[in-house]
């Protein structure tokens, strides 16, 4: 069945990209066509930029770039089954050279199809160097590649939150026994320390010896993993006690019951959970913009405004799916900042997970449909907040560059 649906949207890809026969010279409107989907590409709108490639297909062939341009387009609209299929059909058309292999790859990793992804980077590296497409080969092979990362953060006391004792303080711990995530870790520099759980996160409470610096390491390490083959076979979400927490209000004014945050879910709703996040996101990708500048504000302030940091962003998301009945929490972790290379700092950063019925608990990025059901190897989960007592997790949480650093010390793809 899946091979029927895929050659069936290749079929539909091509009649839509056929040149038409009395068109075949308009070279002008070929090119102009070109140049404005590359406007398009500019401006980040992939939905216009597919439009004008597939305009500029009415009257020319393409070569090997234009092909791969609608297929990337289309890949970062979360679009996997066009993707995919286009990006076959530029092989078929222009040959294998590692810029389509790469495609291809980007494509596969679109559907979710992570054992395609990975022979299409290693068919494209077969091929021999092409100092163009090494840049894009290498962030591939990172994303598909199992990671094992040796980490450090040094916490300073006198910067962080204290227990009320003033001699304890608490410490979220690196997030294990995830299918994309594992980690183990140590103490060096305290007087004793305790594992416990705060709402449902793995943390430590650290007896201070005396008022100096500390130091937590750990061992993590991250792998390729897709949602995708599964959010096709999503079911009704039955909700639980667990689960009605992460649909109320929460901590920062994450508030869903409030008039924009209403209005936006409502606008978005579609049907089923799955294709009302997948709304969701075009939202935000469409009208919400990043801001470093803020960080704190009431969801509805930060959703007016249409603007916001990671952390914005976030809350704002998980208001309105929470407002359209989807269980949505933030998350906080720590990422390389796309750094592949062997070792440097880390940055904090936040992101979404929300609940799909028969699924369990999906991460995505506010404002990237590609991202939904999709982890990163090179972003670290460390705690789901929300909720009154989390805060001092973020004493991990909202570390700096200065005070945390990472080493690649195994990969494999």
């Amino acid at each position: 069945m899946k091979r029927a649906i895929i050659v069936t949207v290749l079929v539909l890809a091509l009649s839509a990209c056929r040149p038409p026969a009395c068109a075949g010279a308009d070279q002008a409107s070929y090119q102009a066509y070109l140049q404005q989907a590359e406007v398009c590409k500019g401006k980040g709108d992939c939905v216009g930029m597919e439009e004008k490639l597939k305009l500029a297909l009415q009257y020319g062939p393409g070569d090997e770039y234009v092909w791969r341009s609608l297929s990337w387009a289309q890949s970062n609209q979360g679009k996997g089954a066009e993707s995919l299929a286009t990006a076959r059909e530029n092989i078929r058309r222009n040959g294998q050279c590692a810029w389509s292999m790469e495609q291809l790859a980007e494509a596969a990793l679109c559907c979710g199809d992570l054992l395609g992804a990975k022979r299409a980077v290693r068919r494209a590296l077969a091929l021999g160097p092409d100092q163009g497409a090494s840049e894009a080969l290498d962030n591939m092979r990172a994303q598909l590649s199992t990671r094992t990362y040796s980490v450090r953060w040094t916490i300073d006391p006198a910067k962080r939150q204290k227990e009320p004792d003033g001699k304890s303080m608490i410490l979220a711990l690196p997030a294990t026994g995830l299918p994309y995530q594992s980690a183990t870790w140590q103490l060096v520099g305290v007087e004793s320390y305790e594992q416990i759980t705060m709402e449902g996160n793995p943390a430590v409470r650290v007896r201070l010896k005396g008022d100096g610096p500390f130091e937590l390491s750990a061992e993590i390490t991250t792998k390729a993993y897709s949602y995708k083959p599964l959010l096709s076979s999503a079911r009704p979400i039955v909700l639980t006690d667990e689960l009605r927490a992460y649909l109320g209000k929460g901590k920062c004014e994450l508030d869903p019951s409030k008039p924009t945050a209403q209005s936006v879910a409502s606008a978005c709703k579609v049907g089923g959970d799955v294709p009302t996040v997948r709304k969701i996101i075009e939202w935000f990708k469409t009208n919400m913009k990043w801001d470093v500048s803020t960080g704190g504000d009431p969801t509805e302030d930060i959703l007016k405004r249409r603007a916001g940091n990671c952390s914005d962003l976030t809350r704002a998301f998980v208001a309105v799916c929470r407002a359209a009945g989807i269980p949505s929490r933030p998350v906080r972790g720590q990422h390389t900042l796309g750094n592949r290379g062997h070792s440097g700092d880390l940055h904090g950063h936040s992101w979404v997970e929300v609940y799909v019925g028969g699924v369990g608990w999906v991460p995505l990025e506010p404002a990237d449909p590609a991202s939904f059901g999709r982890t990163e190897t090179m972003k670290f989960r460390f705690f789901h907040y929300g909720f009154e007592s989390e805060w001092p997790l973020f004493n991990l949480g909202n570390l700096g560059p200065e005070e945390s650093h990472f080493q690649l010390v195994k990969t494999s793809l």
